[in-house]
């Protein structure tokens, strides 16, 4: 008998192996609540980003992706919520997909 994992296709259910996939390029370890970070290994018409948070925080900022510079940026959006609020342990992950 044979193991592994099956997913749920427009076909019917197949093993991962006969699926399209991602891989990450980048992983990029965020510690501050604003900045920005050059990214050069990703293309947006590639794949796409996962932020989260590594340690728990009330808010977390929002990311812009700028393709023209490869360039991401974060910095809280609203003035109503703390400065303090907002977390400075957050991963982003950079997905290509295949």
């Amino acid at each position: 008998m044979a193991y592994g994992i099956q997913i749920n296709t427009s076909t019917g259910y197949q093993n991962v192996f006969g699926v399209n996939s991602g891989r990450i390029v980048k992983l990029l370890t965020v510690s501050s609540k604003s900045g920005s970070a050059v990214v050069p290994e990703f293309d947006s018409a590639k794949g796409d980003y996962f932020a989260y948070q590594t340690v728990g925080a009330q808010s977390m900022q929002p990311f812009l992706w700028n393709q023209s510079t490869n360039t991401i940026s974060w910095d809280r959006h609203t003035s109503s919520v703390s400065y303090n609020a907002y977390g400075s342990n957050l991963k982003v992950a950079f997905f290509h997909y295949k």
